[in-house]
């Protein structure tokens, strides 16, 4: 918003503007305090005198329809809106701890994959929350994923967010709001859009956080949404080869350029995040373990998770440092002791019964015995004669 460092100092409503936030592409967010309560806000301002000031004004009112649906720990909750004149604010809690942009730079580019997948994670979450209630965020990115002190992330504006029942009433232009970096193919192109952009754009959070950089690298934006439109990225092992293959087929699921072979939900994308965590397969020569792999193939048929269970040709599995599985019913827990080589098996069989003879030998034995009783009868019947 132009000129938005003029209004610090200034009152809106019941709230002195005390400093500027952040400046985006539907308006400016400052840092305020509430003069009714005595605490600190963030309220984004957006002046609708300027420009096409009407559509701004009820895309501000979706957002706040929007948020007032919202109850989710890694949601940043809407306390209050409204307009004073040609101004429209909106009113949030304060979050001190910067963005995941400001992380990553404060890392030195990349983040560490364990902090990275539980962030994401949190994230997903919070997309599968709105999606359930009909809301598509619709701008997923580093800058609007907000850390709180207490170690939550907190997903913040959705000012371009829509409802899913609200599309006869979006224009294409609307629909292709977004950043380039981060946008989904079908919401670049103006499509109709559901969860699943979301999805990928999360995902390309998701990329850069471990990468360093984000999937597609242009010199304007329009370069950048041809490659998005061309994709996909180029596959994480090739700029971060220290990543496993378990990482690697996380995010790239969720990239897919077409969103019928994406990832469904935001939720089914947690679940594959939370399996790599919990098994922690993050470096290069990990792999999944074999008895562990039930579990997640009964919750997610079609996880490409499940498809990790075989290292690639001439690539050694090795075991990751987890706990053992724990037993289904009716199995039983093998002593502890070293583990067996790869290519014998970690169970013991169960005792049976002596094979029967061959029936040749059995042929055999019974003509023997035979024999035996006949030459036996004929003893005996000679003794008695010569008596």
């Amino acid at each position: 918003m132009a000129g938005a460092g003029g209004l610090i100092g200034q009152r809106i409503g019941p709230y002195v503007l005390q400093g500027l936030l952040g400046t985006g592409g539907m308006g400016a967010v400052y840092r305020a305090r509430d003069m009714r309560l005595g605490r600190a806000v963030a309220i984004k301002v957006i002046d609708v005198s300027v420009g096409n000031g009407p559509r701004f004004a009820a895309r501000f009112q979706r957002e706040a329809r929007a948020l007032a649906q919202l109850d989710h720990p890694n949601i940043l909750p809407l306390w209050d809106v409204g307009q004073v004149g040609h101004l429209l604010y909106l009113v949030t809690p304060v979050v001190e701890g910067g963005s995941l942009r400001d992380l990553r730079l404060r890392l030195g580019g990349s983040v560490p994959p364990k902090q990275a997948f539980g962030l994401a994670i949190q994230v997903a979450d919070a997309l599968q929350h709105a999606h359930e209630r009909g809301i598509i965020h619709r701008d997923v990115k580093p800058g609007n994923l907000l850390l709180h002190p207490d170690g939550r992330i907190m997903l913040a504006d959705f000012g371009i967010a829509r409802s899913l029942h609200d599309g006869a009433e979006i224009s294409a232009t609307d629909l292709a709001i977004g950043t380039p970096h981060y946008i989904a193919p079908e919401q670049a192109l103006g499509d109709q859009v559901d969860g699943r952009a979301d999805v990928y754009s999360l995902g390309a959070v998701l990329y850069e956080l471990l990468s360093g950089r984000p999937p597609y690298l242009a010199e304007s934006a329009t370069r950048v949404l041809v490659q998005v439109l061309d994709g996909p990225p180029p596959p994480l092992l090739q700029v971060n080869s220290s990543l496993s293959l378990a990482v690697q087929t996380v995010v790239m699921h969720a990239l897919v350029s077409q969103p019928d072979q994406r990832y469904a939900t935001a939720g089914a994308f947690a679940a594959d995040m939370r399996r790599v965590l919990e098994l922690g397969l993050f470096f290069a020569g990990q792999s999944l373990s074999g008895p562990a792999l039930p579990r997640v193939t009964r919750q997610l048929p079609r996880s490409p998770v499940a498809s990790l269970s075989q290292p690639p040709a001439g690539q050694m599995a090795s075991a990751p440092a987890v706990p053992p599985a724990r037993p289904l019913v009716g199995e039983k827990m093998m002593p502890a002791g070293p583990a067996p080589a790869p290519d014998r098996p970690t169970w013991k069989p169960v005792p049976k019964e002596p094979p029967p003879a061959p029936r040749s030998l059995r042929l055999a034995v019974v003509m023997t015995i035979l024999v035996i009783l006949f030459l036996g009868g004929v003893i005996a019947t000679a003794l008695i004669i010569n008596r």
